[in-house]
């Protein structure tokens, strides 16, 4: 990851009566020899290799906080940062764990398909595993015991699979159908799952944690659409300011593993493998139980900086006939697809998790609503959601016209292509792209500015050289046209936005 939750640091059981007949040994763990009868036993310390960097999921905690319960304080559980890696953190940490690193260790299962379970990646087939019933039910009955025992094909010990929140779409423009996300770039974990998911859709994956400062600049500059995550991480991130967060149809569950090194796991008593193993399950169900409601606190911190929505019963049955479509085709051509439909046939015909409660006017000052109205209203509201921030468009100016206009000199210099990226704040860069970089330089300086919208009407002012100019637009599909009224800039003619000769053409957002 690591996926930016709140810091928790977990040290669960910190004195209590040992954990009656446990005598734990092996690498980590902390055992002293017991006193007289009766006296109290220091807690035995188990270390656990965390993959989010000192914090954890809903279930880990849960699952840290069973094994103190259980064992009646007898057994400590220490959540160990692993070592920041590039892309295959995950891999290296069931490396690490196989060879006696940590006792314990939880990854996301996605990352299991890389180490030698491929039908882990049944569980990142997009929209199949659409709720928190259906979640638990596969994960905690007999598909979720098969990859528990499958997980020994990794080099360690499956101690059990955790059921975690459902992960939703947040991008930087809205997504209102599957063919929204058809050509862009998703963040994709290291996991042959994420990436056949991704491609199933049309999307390309790009090999880029969740909600990472990388992921983060990535959005930012517009060289990533979005990625999936679930509302408390993208949350506790604050999200990123003018994405769209969608619910209505989860993509796939975070879904956690809990392993352990086989040697250390060979020393323990019966009892204690047993004690483990039932903390997993018990954890498991109670993140199921528990995550609607943090779903839901999530959503409401999301809406101080966000834009939430919900699809409506006609998105909402679009995605749901494509998932459809998709695990049809994945269950025949994936090593994974009896995975599939079996989880198809538990999910049968039921509806995909209910959408979390959104507050009144979510995120209204970050991202604009859909346009309805008519006249001038109308078109400021189509106006503010067409240059919400995150939207880059494409335009041109056109070297004949500029030469009618200007003269051939101007023309020279300033003809070509100029890509327009529109940020919180109503602000708006551009560069161009000259059409003759021999005359102009190889690429125009970066051009900033703000503009106000009023009406059908932008007041634009550009940074630079204090230039200011009005423009009337309009907006139509996925393209805003502009004519100039009126400015101050000596470069300003009665051309578009800028002395655009070409509308305004969305290629990204």
């Amino acid at each position: 990851m690591p996926q930016l939750l709140n810091k928790i640091t977990v040290i669960a059981a910190l004195a209590g009566a040992a954990l009656a007949g446990a005598a734990i040994t092996g690498c980590g763990a902390n055992s002293r020899p017991g006193g007289k009868v009766g006296a109290p036993v220091e807690p035995t310390t188990l270390t656990l290799g965390d993959a989010n960097h000192g914090t954890a999921t809903p279930a880990v905690i849960d699952f840290v906080r069973d094994v103190d319960r259980d064992s009646h304080g007898g057994l400590q559980v220490k959540l160990v940062a692993a070592p920041e890696t590039p892309g295959d953190y995950e891999v290296r940490i069931v490396h690490d764990t196989a060879a006696g690193r940590w006792n314990l260790a939880w990854v996301g299962s996605r990352v299991l398909d890389e180490v030698g379970v491929p039908d882990a990646g049944a569980l990142q087939v997009p929209f199949l595993l659409d709720s928190y019933a259906l979640e638990g039910a596969v994960v905690n009955g007999p598909i979720g015991t098969q990859l528990t025992r499958e997980i020994s094909h990794a080099g360690v010990v499956g101690i059990g699979l955790l059921a975690d929140q459902l992960r939703y779409l947040a991008t930087t423009g809205p997504v209102t159908s599957p063919a929204s996300l058809v050509g862009k770039r998703m963040g994709a974990f290291d996991s042959a799952g994420q990436f056949t998911g991704w491609r199933a859709l049309h999307a390309t994956p790009v090999l880029e944690d969740e909600v990472t400062a990388s992921a983060v600049a990535l959005m930012h500059d517009g060289r990533l659409f979005g990625i999936a995550a679930d509302p408390s991480t993208y949350a506790s991130q604050n999200g990123i300011p003018g994405t769209t967060y969608t619910v209505g149809v989860p993509i796939w569950p975070r879904a956690v593993a809990i392993i352990a090194a086989p040697r250390w796991f060979a020393s323990l008593p019966d009892s204690t493998r047993s004690l483990l193993r039932r903390a997993a399950r018990q954890a498991s169900a109670q993140s199921v139980s528990d995550a609607p409601g943090i779903d839901a606190a999530g959503i409401t911190t999301m809406c101080r900086s966000l834009h939430v929505v919900a699809l409506d019963p006609a998105e909402r049955a679009a995605f749901i006939a494509t998932g459809k479509a998709v695990a049809t085709e994945l269950a025949r051509t994936e090593p994974y697809g009896p995975l599939i439909s079996e989880i198809e046939r538990l999910k049968g015909s039921a509806a995909p998790q209910p959408a979390p409660p959104i507050p009144a006017a979510c995120g209204a000052s970050s991202t604009a609503a859909a346009p309805t109205g008519s006249g001038a209203a109308r078109v400021a509201r189509e106006l503010a959601y067409a240059l919400r921030p995150g939207t880059v468009y494409r335009a041109m100016i056109g070297f004949a016209l500029t030469k009618q206009q200007l003269g051939l000199q101007q023309a020279d210099d300033n003809a070509g292509t100029f890509t327009w990226r529109f940020s919180s704040g109503n602000r708006f860069s551009l560069i161009e792209h000259p059409e003759f970089p021999a005359l102009a330089g190889p690429a125009g300086p970066l051009v900033t500015g703000t503009f106000k919208i009023h009406g059908d009407q932008l007041d634009v002012t550009f940074n630079q050289n204090g230039g200011s100019e009005v423009d009337r637009c309009s907006v139509s599909g996925t393209t805003v046209t502009c004519h100039w009224l009126t400015g101050n800039d000596d470069w300003t003619t009665k051309m578009g936005l800028g002395g655009m000769t070409t509308p305004l053409t969305l290629i990204h957002g």
